[in-house]
């Protein structure tokens, strides 16, 4: 259906999206220094896995 089209999509770009935020705070020394100082969260990469469902 239609809708699932729309939110794989939206999916996609919010992965693409926080790709790139991510590869942007661990190749600049000061903003990877800043988010750790300020953050209890890790930034983690986003892995295939076997344990996710379609919609």
């Amino acid at each position: 259906p239609r809708i699932v089209r729309i939110v794989q999509h939206w999916i996609e770009v919010l992965e693409h999206d926080v790709k790139s935020i991510r590869n942007f705070i661990v190749s600049h020394y000061h903003a990877l220094s800043i988010f750790n100082k300020h953050s209890h969260l890790r930034l983690l990469k986003v892995v295939e896995t076997c344990f996710a469902s379609l919609l």
